[in-house]
C-alpha cells in the first residue's frame, strides 16, 4: 500500500511541476534571431582569383574530370561593353585548385550552356543557341582535352519548331547519346511538348520520339539504366493547368 501511495505522489508532483507551464509559452525571443554569416565552403574560387579584376563576366555551367585528375570546366564569358556578347570559355583546373589555362571560342548567338560530357576524343558540349531570323536550336560540339574544337552539329526543329535542350547522357558503352529537349511552334497555339533524340558519337541525330499528348510537357532529366533503357523525368500540365510529376521508361529505340 505504501508503494502505491508513493507512486501516486510522484506522478502528481511530476505532472504539476513548473516546467509544464513553460512548455505552453510561445514568446519569441527576438534578440535570438540573427542574420547567419555565409558558410565557408572551402573550395577554390576561380571567379575571384582569376577573373575578378577584368571587365567581363564569367558564368560557369558544367565540368568533367579528365584522365589526369584535373577538371575541365566550361561556361560563357560575357562582354557588357559589347552589348553582352558571349563566347564559350574553357578552363582546366589542377588538383590544387590552380587554373592551368583558359581558352575561349566564338559561337554565334549563344543562349545557354547546358552540359559538358566526357567523349572518346575529349569532351562533348551541349549549348542552346538563338540564331538570328531563325528559331532557337541546339548546338553540339566535340572538343579535345585541350578545348580545341574538333567538330560541331546543329539540331533544328521540324515545321518551324523552336528547340530547347535540357539534358544529355551517354548510353551504356558510349556508342550513343540520348538528348532531352522541348519543342514548340511559336504562334501555333499548340502547347510545348517533349522530344528525346538518340545521337551518334559525332552528335548527329540517329532517331527521335516526340511526346505530343495534348498538354504541355517537358523532360528535364535523363537516366540510362544498366540495360540501356532510359528513364525520363519531368512534368506535364494536368487539366487544371497545374504541373504534375511525370516519368517514362523508354527502350533503346525510344519507344
Amino acid at each position: 500500500m505504501t508503494n502505491t501511495f508513493l507512486r501516486i505522489a510522484v506522478f502528481i508532483s511530476v505532472f504539476f511541476m513548473p516546467f509544464a507551464v513553460y512548455a505552453q509559452d510561445c514568446t519569441v525571443l527576438r534578440d535570438a534571431i540573427v542574420n547567419l554569416r555565409e558558410p565557408f565552403v572551402g573550395s577554390y574560387n576561380v571567379w575571384d582569383t582569376v577573373h575578378g579584376e577584368i571587365e567581363t563576366q564569367e558564368r560557369y555551367k558544367s565540368g568533367i574530370v579528365l584522365a589526369s585528375g584535373n577538371i575541365l570546366v566550361v561556361g560563357t564569358r560575357v562582354f557588357p561593353a559589347e552589348g553582352d556578347r558571349s563566347v564559350l570559355l574553357f578552363n582546366e583546373i589542377g588538383r590544387n585548385g590552380r587554373v592551368l589555362w583558359e581558352k575561349q571560342h566564338d559561337l554565334a548567338n549563344i543562349g545557354e550552356v547546358v552540359k559538358l560530357l566526357p567523349h572518346p576524343k575529349g569532351a562533348l558540349l551541349l549549348v542552346n543557341i538563338n540564331p538570328k531570323d531563325k528559331q532557337p536550336a541546339i548546338w553540339v560540339g566535340i572538343f579535345d582535352a585541350q578545348a580545341q574544337r574538333l567538330s560541331q552539329k546543329t539540331i533544328t526543329g521540324t515545321k518551324g519548331a523552336a528547340l530547347h535542350a535540357y539534358d544529355v547522357e551517354w548510353q551504356e558503352g558510349g556508342k550513343r547519346l540520348f538528348l532531352a529537349a522541348s519543342s514548340e511552334v511559336p504562334g501555333s497555339g499548340l502547347p510545348a511538348s517533349s522530344v528525346v533524340y538518340a545521337l551518334n558519337a559525332s552528335g548527329g541525330v540517329v532517331s527521335q520520339n516526340s511526346f505530343v499528348i495534348g498538354t504541355a510537357n517537358r523532360v528535364n532529366d535523363l537516366l540510362v539504366t544498366y540495360n540501356g533503357d532510359v528513364i525520363a523525368s519531368g512534368f506535364i500540365n494536368n487539366a487544371g493547368g497545374r504541373k504534375t510529376g511525370w516519368m517514362m521508361r523508354l527502350r533503346k529505340d525510344l519507344s
